[in-house]
């Protein structure tokens, strides 16, 4: 919402949330390791100016985790870019029309934005899903899995069974029962969105 906003520098803010796509996946991963870095890394140097003594992000079995999560939200800049196309194809005489009713600006987001954004928010959801699914090269850059397997995602086991143990036929099986999971949850998420996803035509798709 604020990256659609008439507001001073908005082109430089839009930019700044574009540069994840720009920088190449193993770069970006190698520029976090140094940001976690439990001794030298600015996020623990910010915590230590405010008195907190910063955990090793990448090297505690309780932090690893989440420092994989916090990687994968920076790099949700393409999600970012699509609901900003979404919201700009919001018609503007429905604000409009809106105000004249007397319609604060929680009930427009409820009552306009939500509903005109839902196919914008369905097309984001099926792919984020299948994204998550997918996920590998911070696991693999980063941690291989460590520490003590915190962070050893399926697709990472996945690889050793193919790449390190050669066990080809295990891994294939494994990319099967990984595609199926996932037609599963993209079929439910479709079968599901006559119940949410609103179309300017009325009719569900």
């Amino acid at each position: 919402m604020l990256l659609t906003q008439n507001v001073r520098f908005l082109n430089i803010f839009r930019t700044l949330y574009y540069l994840p796509i720009v920088i190449p996946y193993i770069a970006s991963a190698l520029l976090w390791r140094y940001l976690f870095d439990k001794d030298i890394g600015p996020i623990n140097a910010l915590l230590r100016l405010g008195g907190i003594q910063g955990p090793s992000w990448l090297g505690s079995p309780q932090w690893s985790l989440l420092s994989l999560v916090i990687i994968s939200v920076w790099g949700s800049a393409v999600s970012t870019i699509i609901y900003v196309a979404g919201l700009q194809q919001v018609p503007g005489d429905l604000y409009e029309a809106a105000d004249i009713d007397g319609a604060g600006g929680f009930a427009k987001f409820r009552k306009i934005t939500i509903p005109m954004l839902s196919p914008t928010i369905l097309f984001n959801v099926v792919t984020t899903v299948i994204a998550a699914f997918q996920f590998f090269v911070p696991a693999y850059v980063l941690t291989q899995g460590g520490p003590v397997d915190s962070t050893y995602v399926y697709n990472l086991n996945l690889y050793d069974k193919a790449f390190s143990w050669l066990e080809m036929g295990y891994a294939s099986a494994m990319a099967w029962v990984l595609f199926a999971i996932i037609m599963v949850l993209t079929g439910l998420i479709f079968r599901s969105s006559p119940l949410w996803v609103h179309y300017e035509n009325g009719e569900a798709r």
